[in-house]
């Protein structure tokens, strides 16, 4: 019998998570609701560059003796 040994370990199959008919308007409004937060990250990091570049235009500005 050499050759056909016996596997150290095995692998248990899982089964995935159980899907609701409910499940997909929450995960909509999660959606929705991750996206309104990215959203309004982006807006302020938008704000803070325009702000940082407005601020060294004027330093620019006022080093050239404008």
């Amino acid at each position: 019998m050499k050759g056909h040994a016996m596997p150290v370990f095995t692998f248990e199959k899982l089964s995935g998570p159980i899907r609701r008919a409910g499940g997909a308007i929450a995960s909509g409004e999660r959606r929705g609701m991750v996206g309104r937060l990215l959203d309004r990250f982006a807006e302020s990091r938008l704000r803070r560059a325009e702000r940082d570049i407005n601020r060294a235009k004027r330093m620019i500005g006022t080093r050239s003796g404008k």
